[in-house]
């Protein structure tokens, strides 16, 4: 599901092109109210104190936590999202806003709790050189972690098919408990996925996000929409996940 079509800007330049529509046929009290809700949802979501406190609400259950309070497991599986893989114009992947997944696995391994990383990952060819689980790979290694120890999916481009194709890997290997890194806000959906495939899967969350406070807090930002997206993609992955499991249950 592609951010951009998530962003409440793009919403908002819809209902604002709606609102045109309708004056033009003469249904100016329509055309108000579309205009004003476009406004009105533009302006909630660029206010960095109601995206961030979205995204702490989606955050909650899966805190930061200390490094030796995490268990122990047979692998480690890393979520794509953290880093852009190298394409025609940067030759060498780079780091996004969740890159913090990829320093969480690094300390994870450097700390002997799994021997094993997945790295989950694809990329459109068409666009990329490389899939996203190997330009992960080119980074992990920068830090320090041998290659030998990090095994490539590099075909998904979903978070069920992280899943799907993760642990059809982990299968081959024998292993069914793996400590999860990807971030806060996307482990509950990333977590329900693996489980679903028959695996224990641990929360290792990463890419916390503090809430912001003080004046800033009531300013609106850039920042704040694209915060946004992510909260909304997630509360749209959950709705359909609890949809599909209530429409399999009956």
């Amino acid at each position: 599901m592609t951010l951009v079509w998530l962003s409440p800007l793009l919403h908002a330049l819809a209902l604002w092109v709606l609102a045109l529509l309708l004056l033009t046929m003469g249904r100016r009290r329509v055309a108000l109210v579309a205009g004003l809700i476009g406004w009105i949802w533009l302006t909630l979501w660029s206010l960095p104190i109601v995206s961030g406190s979205a995204r702490a609400a989606l955050e909650a259950e899966f805190p930061a936590v200390p490094l030796d309070r995490l268990p122990s497991a047979d692998a480690i599986v890393v979520l794509g999202g953290a880093i852009g893989p190298p394409d025609a114009q940067r030759p060498f992947p780079t780091l996004t806003d969740s890159s913090d997944r990829l320093w969480q696995a690094a300390r994870l391994f450097r700390a002997g709790k799994a021997p094993m990383l997945i790295l989950s990952g694809g990329s459109d060819p068409a666009v990329s050189l490389t899939s996203e689980a190997r330009a992960m790979q080119i980074f992990l290694s920068e830090l320090g972690v041998p290659l030998e120890a990090m095994v490539l999916e590099g075909r998904s481009r979903t978070t069920l098919q992280n899943a799907e194709f993760s642990s059809a890997l982990l299968r081959e290997e024998g292993i069914k408990r793996v400590l999860l890194v990807t971030s806060a806000f996307h482990m509950r959906r990333a977590m329900d996925a693996f489980e679903a495939q028959g695996l224990q899967a641990l929360p290792a969350a990463a890419d916390h996000a503090a809430v912001p406070v003080g004046a800033g807090a009531w300013i609106p930002s850039a920042g704040a929409l694209k915060n946004a997206a992510f909260v909304i993609k997630e509360w749209i992955g959950q709705t359909l996940r609890l949809r599909t499991d209530s429409a399999l249950n009956r």
